[in-house]
């Protein structure tokens, strides 16, 4: 089974409206249930202000034997063809103007590393024994302080 993470950027016309992106941005969240490679997908604004004119961007994970069929199960699907034609990039043959200025997307197969419960289990697992040496030592430091104590007190 392979995975793609197919992430894209979004720079839009300077006329495009905020009702128009927002239909975009249902189209293109619309895909997930009519297209099977879409295992999960993310598409929004940019929550902070250093995004350079990318405004809005898209993650999209695919999944299928192999990347090529991941690939060919996405970009040339009639739903995301639909997607790109009415809602982003136009058809001028249709008489269908895009909002889109312009777009960047990369797209990458890797592994993933670990998810965050995963990777929070270990830096758990990795600190609890110096802690534990510590609490062990501070404990065993007490106990002889307080028996050594207990010792001088009755000569």
């Amino acid at each position: 089974m392979s995975l793609i993470d197919h992430i894209v950027l979004f720079k839009w016309k300077p006329e495009a409206t905020s009702a128009q992106i927002d239909r975009a941005m249902a189209a293109l969240e619309g895909m997930v249930a009519k297209i099977d490679a879409i295992e999960s997908l993310r598409v929004g604004p940019s929550i902070t202000d250093r995004h350079n004119g990318w405004t809005h961007a898209l993650v999209v994970r695919l999944r299928a034997s192999n990347a090529d069929e991941i690939m060919e199960g996405y970009s040339v699907h009639p739903a995301h063809l639909h997607v790109v034609e009415n809602f982003l990039k136009g058809n001028a043959a249709k008489g269908v103007s895009g909002i889109l200025a312009d777009l960047t997307a990369v797209d990458i197969s890797r592994p993933e590393v670990r998810s965050l419960p995963a990777a929070a289990a270990a830096v758990a697992e990795e600190a609890a024994f110096p802690v534990a040496l510590a609490v062990s030592a501070a404990l065993a430091g007490a106990v002889i302080g307080f028996v050594a104590s207990r010792a001088f007190a009755r000569q």
